[in-house]
Formats: C-alpha cells, structure tokens, sequence
C-alpha cells in the first residue's frame, strides 16, 4: 500500500505489468503523462512504445531479464493517446521469485521530449558555431579562463599573422600591447567574479614583424551548470582601417566647418569637432559627456525621439531642429544621423553632422509667409487668378471668378482661353498668347491685352488680361499664368477720353495752320535739350509731307536744325519752364522743308505740362505784299520830289513852251509839242478829262490829273500832270502852265497797293479771325467775321470801349502788354472778351500799332481767333497731370513731387512735416458686397471727409486703389499729427450712403514723420511700416513711428 502511495505522488507515470505485457496496475500521472486513463489500461497488452522503437524496448528488457538484472533503462519514442509522438524515459525494475523468475516489471516513464529538443539544438548550435567559426571572415576563438587559446580559426591566424599552432600554444596576453593588457584582463576579472556575462573592447595586437594590428574584441563567457566560468568565445574584427579612416576623419571634422559628433546609443556625446563653438557658443569640451538631448528645443524632442528610432534599427536619418546656443537664443540646425554597428546588427553609438541653416531656414520661413500670403491674396483678390497649359486650356482659376464672371472654377476648367473672349477680341489676343507662350532665351515672357470676356449669362465685360509664360523645372512643359481684372469703368473713361481726344483732333484737323505738340526731353540735370512730336494735326502732316505715324516721334532738332542756332528753341525751352505763352510776329526762318529758303511766320506757343503747343501761319506772300507797297510809296515820294518836267499853254490849250526834260520822258522833241494842243497827246479814253481841268483852271483853281500820254514810239504813258491859271503882273490870265511827271511806276504800285488792299479786305471779310482797327481804345473799324465769332454786326461793334468787353482779371495783362511793347512791334496776349450775349470766349490776340499810308500812327489793329477748345483741352490736360480723375485730390505724381520739395527743402525753427498713409480697411468687401459703382462712390465721400479733416496747407493724394497719403506741413510734433490722424479715422467711420445704402468704412493709418534729405522710397516705406503695424492691431487703427 505504502508503494501505491507513493507511485500515485510523483509526476512519473508507473505501470506494473506481467512478463506477457498485461498491465496489472497504473499510476493517476499516466493520464498527463501519456493521455492513457488507468482503469481502462488495466487488464491489457497496451504498447506503449512507437513502431520504430518496440522492438528495441523489447530487445533491452529480454536481455535484462535473461542476464539476471535487476533493472533496465531505456529512451524511447513513445504514443500518447492522442497520437502525438513524445520522447520518454523508461526505468523498468524486474522483480524475481525465489527462483529467479521474473513475475512483475515496474516500469516509471517520463515525458523528456523538451531535454531531447535542448541537446539536438545544442548539437546543432556547437555543430553551426564550429563551421561559421571555420568558415568566418573574423577572427573567432574559444579561450580558457587563464587565458590558453583553445580553438583558433583561420581569419584569426591571418590577422595575427601566426600559424594556428603557435596561437594554440600561446595566451591572449602574449599578443595584447602593452597599453591594452590591463584594460582587457580587468574585464575579464568582472566575467569571471560574475559581474558581467560579456564585454567589448577596441584593443590593440602586436605582429610578428612589430606592426600593430586594431581589432574590435567581443567576448562572451560560456558557464557551466553551477555559474562557473568554463570558457570564453572571442571574435575579434580588424579594424585598423577603421581607426586610420576615423582618425583621418576626425583631422577633416576638426578643421571643417560644420559640426561633427559621436554619441553612444543613448544619445550622450563623447566627441565634438570644436567648430561646434562657432556654431552653438559653447567649447566642445563642455559639451562632452552630456545628452544631445539637452540642447534641443521642447517641441522638436518628438521629431528627434523619431530620428533616433531609425537609427536605432540601422537607418540613417536627416532633420531640422532648434538647439540651444550658450547665449540662451535658438539656432535652426541641420542634422544628419548616421549610425554605428558593432559587430552584428545592433547599433552601438551614431555619428552626427550638424550644419548651420538658420539664414536657409529664415529665407524659407519667409518664402512660406510670402507664400501663405500670395495665396490669401490671390484667394481673396478681386481680381481672378489662373493658369493654363501651352493649349491655352485653362488647368486653374481662382475662386474670384464666380464673384467677377458668374462662373464656378470647375466649369472652366479645360476651357480654352480664347473661347472665353469676345469673336472681336480673339485675333489679338491668340498673337499675344502665342507671343508670350514662344518667349526667348528667358524663362519667363509677359503680356497683356485688354478684352471683353463672356460671363456665365453670356454677357461680356471688359477685363484686362495678364499673361506670363512660365517654364517651371526644367523638363515642365510650357504653361501660362496671370489674371484678370475688371477694367469696366476703366473702359468707359478711356471710351470716353478716346472721344474727347477724337473731338479735340477733329478740331485740330481743322485747323488751316499746322499744329504741333512738341513734348519735351530733359538731362541728368534737369535741362531741356530736344522735343520731340508728340501730335500733329493734318495740316502739319502736309506741311511736312509725311504720315502722322512717321512725323509723331520725330525729334525737333532733326526737323529744324536752324532753330537749335537761331534762338526759336531757347524761346520753346522758356516756354516749358517759365510758362509764358510765346508769340512772334513775322519771324523770319530759314524753313527746312523749303530747303532752308527764309521764309516768314506768325507762331503761338503755349505751355501744355511737359510739352509746347504750337500753331504757326506762313505769312510770307502778306510780308512780300508789305514790302511792295513801302518801296512803292518811297519810289512814288522821290519822283514827286524830282518832278522838272513844264509844259507852257495859251488860252486855247496850245503848247507855246516845253522844258527840255520833256523829251527824256515821252522822246518828242521840244519843236514837236509847240503848236499843238496837249489833247492831241492824250490816250483817247483820257481825252475827256481836259474838259474836266479847263474850268478849275480859268478859275484859278490849281488841279492835278493823271492821264495816258503817247511817246514819240507809240507807247502810252501815264503822266501826273499839275495845271494852274498863268496871269501878268496885272493879273491878266494869258494861259496856263503845267508841269509833266511821268509815273508809270506809281500807277502801276497803287494799282497793285489797290489789289493788295482788295486782297486783305477779301480775307478779312472771309477768314474766321476778327480783325479790328481801335482808336484811344475804342473800336473804329471791324471786320465781318466778327458776326460769326462774338455776334451782332459789324456797325454794332463801332465806338466800343474794348476796356469794357474784356474780361476785368485779363485787362490789366492786356494793358501791360501794350506799354511794354516796342514801337513798331506786336503784343500777344490771351484773355477773355465778352460776346454780344454777354458770355465770354478765350482769345488769342495779336496787337500792334497802326501805320496809315502817310506812315503815321494811328490807334491800334488787332487781329484774334476764339481758342475756348484750345484752353480747355489744355485745363484739362493740366488737371489730369495733376490730380486724380475719381476723387479730385492730387494724383501719386504731384504728391510725391511736393514730398521731395519738403524733404530738400528748409523748414522753419519747431515745425516738422508728417506723412499719415491711409488705408481703407477691407475695401474689397465693399466692392463684392455692393459693386464697384457704389466703391466708387465711398472712396469720394472718404476723399470729401479727408480734404475736410486737414488745413488748406496741407496736401492729400490718392495714390493707389485704396490708399490714401496726407502730407500735413507745419505741425510741431508726432502728437499732433496723431491727432489729426485720430480726426481722419472718425470721420472715416461715418458710414455713406449708396442708393438708400448704408455702407460703413473704416480707415487704418500710419503716422511718419518727414526726415529731410530721405528718398521718396524710405519716406513712404516709414509711412507703409507703421500703416502694417495697425492692420496688424486689428484695422481701424492709428499707429505713429517715430
């Protein structure tokens, strides 16, 4: 019973059995052991063992009970219930009778499948270690604890440079350098005390030939079943290249200028190159023994804990962090990770390489904020940004075109460009695409065309289009990028200036005096030195026989070299700078066109902004005609003055005496006259007139007739004849005396003086300009062309006090002019002269003396031609030079010209001058919310409120789309431009009133103040500073920099 018990307690399991093999009792453990259940084994022959191993089972126990023994024991493959095969051993004990039969066996079995599986493994494992040793490319060895080799391999030989005997009869210590020994046999005392299972070691080996050989030392101690150390397994890899490459690497790490580290796995550093103090601040040797770790910024620790996980499995790795410098300020650093493998796969350490990119990463950090904000603009613009491909197929668009077109993005997307344009407009528009799509050498080409573009309810609207070529990579196909942007109202103003300016040619083209607009150049110095056309009218363009695109762009001084040398060119450049109108009377000039033939001319200049407006007449047949009639009248004067030529008659008209100078003027000899009567003489339609002179004579009466005489040839002369009564001393009358002059000559001038004065009365009763003939300033003469320029007829005009019909601000110039004025010479002045309906006109006058034909003066004649056209087109010319269109303050130009006045110019003691630039906030919602008609409207109102806010010395300029600029001159300090500032901003903030609308606005601006000397670009970038500082604030916001 006690054996029962004691069978049923252990984890064996214990079947007794016949010598037949049927069981007769078994223990519970059968169950767990073998999956059998005792009470059904009981009773029969149950084979344990597998088919393989019966038989042997059967061999060691016939043998055992044939020799006697007592026991047997066996290891056998055995079957559990399952079917699952097993390892166990069998200790079966034979129990005899007196006799020595056998009767019973006792057999225990136990399960050592699991010491089985462990020793073929440890075969396995001592057979792989033996041939990778063999067959290793390092050097491996098993050593005894005292330090005997006992196994070498081949590799290990070779890097020792000794055969395998030699190391076999030698210690590791024999072959360590003297340097090395200690450090290696310390290790090995921890392997052997148990402090440690394993050890690495760099460690240097001595050659037979005294070289010294870097080997990498693993060595793992091998225990035996108690813990005591029964040997150890050596691999050694020769790194001697390695350390010579290190060290080399080191030299280049120290004299290099980026950072190079070593640190073990676990992130502390155990080398720095010592560029790491120009980096960082801080010496390597501070460095040294300390964790990377420390010196990172808080929020790049996950990006680095990454990092290091991938070199942790063997990956090298790259980022960008934030490290710490000695002076407690941040430095963007790149770091590239690269890790070190000890002998197997496992990474011992890392070798680092830092690289200063703060100035790359500031760069990009602005790139991506200049970016991020092109992007918000081109999102939030109002103007609609694209792209397409070199197809024109639109592969992009802004979501502004919705706003702008009625299109969604989507719908357009694939679209050719120029499907999307007005028929008219495609033409143009396909050769600037090509253009700008063919480019050059140049990456990028730009261009533009105004066209109308059809939006989604099939209208159209006037936008201008911005194209510019973009080549990307190299490689990226061709492609196109711009915008568009809404130029409806901007259409309509140039609609309308196009008309103006085709109204104003049209009244130039019909002109009969040429005009030309001559726009002039400037020097470095600010000196005029050329013009050059900018206009002409058709009269111009035939006084020069050339096309309006061939004359316009033409310099003055190749059309007229003359004038560069006769002083006309000085008086033009005058014109320009000092403002005064020019006006000459006939100037004589050698006309180019002509071939340099002097020729005469009547010119008027005025200033227009930068350019002279100059009309010209030729007068040169009207001078000609002048001077005929002068050397007439003097050639008339001396044959009257020369006159010697008598003729004597009685009563009846019979010749009794002649002078003999009669015969040098008709060729009759004296003795041909006497006897005859002077009527003989007499042309025969003259004939009569005798009968008109013999009464005046017998009354005494002297008379004086011109008739045609004929000469001894046959020629009729006309002769000037002087007849007076010839009396006695007693007063008896006994004929007639008369003195002959023949003036052929003065005939034939005062019948030219009389076409010439036909002529003039012709044009002046005809032409379009008024001419007038003034005594002590009262109209004596006029001509009737004055009916069709001021009214009322001629006689109307008569006695007028020309004092009374000019404007009163024009009568003082007028008077001046007249005064200063030389004997002899013209005035010419522009006023303004009252109609007869009481409305005045702008006129240009010419006025002089009046010289009657007895070469006296006599009053004034004036000629003048109504120039209201002409001096609007100027005032409006003028008007747009300097101020802007919308809202009637001054434009960008005029406000910078007065800015660079100020900025060269002194100031007084205390007085300082101060820019705020003014900004309306959110303006483009205003536009999208309620149209550009009604923007229109507040940016005149906000105009109006601005003018308002600030004194009559000071200046406000639009000067850009939103942008207001306020100069206030005078004020004493930055307070008090902030003040003024703060009265803008609430008036601003009133809202305005569009179409029963009320739209509120506000204002952000920024205060500067005026430094002298300053460009206009550092002025306004102070200004542009302090105006971003209070969008920044949260707009509607005065901000003030000193």
């Amino acid at each position: 019973m006690l054996a029962a018990a004691v069978a049923e307690s252990v984890a064996d399991a214990v079947i007794a059995y016949e010598p037949d093999g049927t069981i007769a009792w078994a223990s519970p453990s059968l169950t767990p052991v073998l999956g059998w259940d005792p009470a059904k084994v009981i009773g029969t022959r149950l084979r344990i063992a597998t088919d393989e191993d019966a038989a042997k089972a059967a061999e060691i126990t016939a043998e055992a009970m044939s020799s006697g023994a007592q026991t047997a024991r066996a290891r056998l493959r055995s079957r559990r219930a399952d079917g699952t095969i097993i390892w166990t051993d069998t200790h079966s004990r034979l129990v005899r009778d007196p006799s020595g039969t056998v009767t019973w066996i006792v057999a225990s079995i136990r399960d050592v499948t699991a010491d089985v599986e462990w020793q073929r493994q440890a075969i396995e494992a001592e057979q792989h270690f033996m041939l990778a040793m063999e067959h290793s490319a390092v050097g491996i060895a098993t050593v005894a604890p005292e330090g005997d080799f006992l196994t070498v391999n081949d590799a290990l030989c070779e890097m020792l440079k000794r055969d395998p005997a030699t190391l076999l009869s030698s210690r590791w210590q024999d072959f360590t350098h003297p340097q090395d020994v200690d450090v290696d046999q310390g290790l090995v005392n921890e392997l052997l005390a148990g402090d440690r299972d394993s050890y690495r070691l760099r460690k240097r080996y001595l050659c037979p030939d005294g070289s010294v050989v870097w080997g990498d030392l693993s060595v793992a101690a091998v225990r035996d079943s108690v813990g005591k150390v029964s040997c150890f397994i050596s691999q050694i890899i020769d790194v001697t290249e390695k350390v010579t490459s290190a060290e080399r690497y080191r030299l280049l790490a120290e004299h290099g200028t980026d950072v190079v580290s070593t640190s073990a796995h676990d992130c502390m550093m155990e080398w720095l190159s010592p560029s790491v103090e120009q980096l960082l601040g801080w010496p390597a040797g501070d460095l040294i023994g300390t964790s990377f770790l420390a010196y990172l910024h808080a929020e790049d620790h996950p990006l680095v804990a990454a990092a290091h996980d991938r070199v942790l499995k063997g990956e090298a790795a790259r980022f960008e962090v934030r490290m710490r410098t000695r002076e407690r300020g941040d430095r963007w650093v790149n770091v590239v990770l690269t890790p070190i493998l000890g002998d197997g796969p496992d990474v011992i350490g890392c070798i680092a390489r830092w690289r200063d990119v703060q100035s790359e990463h500031e760069a990009r950090e602005e790139l991506e904020a200049s970016e991020r904000r092109f992007r918000i603009m081109v999102e939030n613009a109002s103007d609609v940004v694209y792209s397409a491909g070199g197809d024109r197929r639109v592969t992009w668009v802004a979501p502004a075109v919705t706003q702008t077109l009625g299109w969604s993005p989507d719908e357009l997307l694939g679209v050719d460009l120029i499907d999307l344009l007005h028929p008219d407009d495609r033409g143009a528009s396909e050769r600037v695409i090509a253009h700008v799509l063919a480019g050059d050498d140049t990456p990028i080409t730009e261009g533009d065309v105004v066209a109308r573009v059809r939006t989604r309810s099939n209208e159209y609207r006037w936008m201008s289009v911005k194209l510019t070529r973009w080549a990307g990579e190299p490689g990226d196909p061709l492609g196109i990028v711009g915008g568009l942007t809404l130029v409806d109202d901007l259409m309509e103003q140039r609609l309308r200036a196009q008309a103006d300016e085709e109204r104003i040619q049209s009244l130039l083209d019909t002109m009969l005096e040429p005009f030309t607009l001559l726009a002039a150049e400037r020097d470095d110095s600010g000196t005029i030195v050329d013009f050059v056309i900018a206009e002409a009218n058709h009269s111009a363009l035939d006084v020069y026989e050339m096309t309006h695109d061939e004359l316009v762009g033409q310099r003055f001084s190749v059309l007229h070299p003359a004038a560069m040398t006769t002083g006309l060119f000085a008086m033009y450049a005058a014109v320009v700078d000092g403002g005064e109108p020019l006006s000459l009377n006939d100037l004589a000039y050698p006309w180019e066109p002509r071939g340099g033939q002097v020729m005469r001319f009547d010119v008027r200049a005025v200033k227009a902004g930068e350019a002279v407006s100059q009309t010209w007449r030729d007068v040169s047949e009207r001078f000609a005609v002048s001077e005929l009639i002068a050397r007439s009248e003097e050639h008339f004067r001396l044959l009257a003055e020369n006159s010697t030529d008598v003729v004597l008659q009685d009563l009846g008209g019979i010749v009794q005496w002649v002078s003999p100078s009669l015969t040098a003027c008709l060729g009759w000899d004296s003795s041909d006259w006497i006897g005859r009567s002077v009527r003989g003489f007499a042309h025969p339609g003259d004939a009569g007139r005798f009968d008109e002179i013999q009464p005046r004579t017998e009354a005494s009466e002297s008379t004086i007739t011109t008739l045609r005489l004929r000469g001894k040839n046959g020629t009729y002369h006309w002769v000037e004849i002087h007849a007076g009564r010839y009396a006695d001393d007693q007063g008896s009358s006994h004929g007639f005396v008369a003195s002959f002059r023949v003036v052929d000559r003065e005939v034939a001038a005062r019948e030219a003086l009389a076409a010439a004065e036909e002529e003039f009365r012709l044009i002046a009763q005809n032409s379009t300009d008024v001419v007038w003939h003034a005594r002590n300033g009262q109209i004596a003469w006029i001509s009737p062309s004055v009916s069709a320029v001021l009214g009322g007829e001629p006689a109307e005009w008569i006695g007028v006090d020309i004092a009374k019909i000019l404007h009163p601000d024009d009568l003082p110039a007028h008077l001046a002019s007249l005064s200063e004025a030389a004997p002899g010479s013209a005035s010419v002045v522009r006023a303004r002269l009252r109609a007869s309906d009481g409305t005045y006109h702008w006129i240009d006058a010419n006025t002089g003396s009046f010289i009657n034909a007895q070469g006296e003066e006599d009053g004034v004649i004036a000629s003048f031609r109504v120039v209201d056209d002409l001096v609007a087109a100027e005032e409006e010319l003028a008007y747009y030079a300097w101020f802007d269109a919308l809202t009637g303050l001054m434009n960008r130009r005029e406000i910078f010209h007065k800015l660079r006045g100020i900025s060269s110019g002194n100031r007084e003691p205390g007085d300082v001058t101060a820019m705020l630039f003014c900004d309306i906030d959110r303006f483009k919602d205003v536009n999208d919310a309620y149209g550009h008609a009604a923007g229109d409207e507040v940016l005149r109102r906000l105009a109006e409120r601005i003018s308002a806010s600030v004194r009559s010395d000071d200046a406000a300029a639009r000067i850009g789309g939103d942008e207001f600029l306020v100069v206030l001159t005078g004020t004493h300090s930055l307070d008090e431009a902030v003040a003024v500032a703060e009265k803008i901003r609430d008036a601003a903030a009133v809202s305005v009133s569009v179409d029963h609308t009320q739209v509120v606005t506000s204002l952000s601006i920024g205060v500067a103040l005026v430094r002298q000397g300053e460009s206009i670009g550092d002025l306004i970038a102070h200004a542009d500073k302090a105006l971003y500082a209070a969008k920044r604030a949260g707009r509607n916001q005065v901000v003030a920099i000193a």
